[in-house]
């Protein structure tokens, strides 16, 4: 069985994303014919017509617009359907990098580690500022909403 965590954090990346709602709907239940990481969708285009009821030549005007914009790649032939796979990079957020802070020191660069709080443990959560009030309060009600809607979800 696949990771259930892949396929959710798929499904919030194309509820998220910007684009009309039925290429978003398209795009949700292609996600439940395929594996988790996006690859491997195969339905017919008659089955996904039925299933948002449609006809079959809409179907396919939709296909072809989601591929020409690139959330959809063919990816070969199962038998005598298309494989498809999600355009991942465009609807999950990349890894973050781990790179450890360099600060020079008279000519020579070393490692600096992560501040500490007092008891021994790294702070919960930075808060960067922008020097801005009223670009930090709209920052900070937005990083509010998005944490209250991944509760919810």
């Amino acid at each position: 069985m696949g990771d259930p965590v892949k396929h959710l954090a798929l499904l919030r990346g194309i509820r998220e994303y910007v684009m009309p709602p039925h290429e978003k709907a398209f795009m949700l239940s292609l996600c439940l014919f395929g594996d988790e990481d996006g690859t491997n969708i195969r339905p017919s285009q008659q089955t996904i017509a039925t299933l948002h009821q449609l006809s079959w030549r809409r179907a396919a005007k939709i296909y072809q617009s989601l591929k020409e914009k690139g959330y959809i790649i063919e990816d070969g032939w199962h038998k005598r359907c298309r494989k498809w796979r999600i355009n991942t990079k465009l609807f999950l957020p990349e890894p973050a990098k781990k790179e450890k802070p360099v600060v020079p020191v008279s000519g020579k660069s070393k490692p600096v580690k992560a501040a500490l709080s007092s008891n021994g443990h790294r702070p919960a959560q930075v808060t960067i500022s922008t020097g801005d009030a009223e670009i930090d309060r709209i920052l900070a009600e937005k990083r509010k909403a998005r944490a209250e809607a991944l509760n919810h979800v």
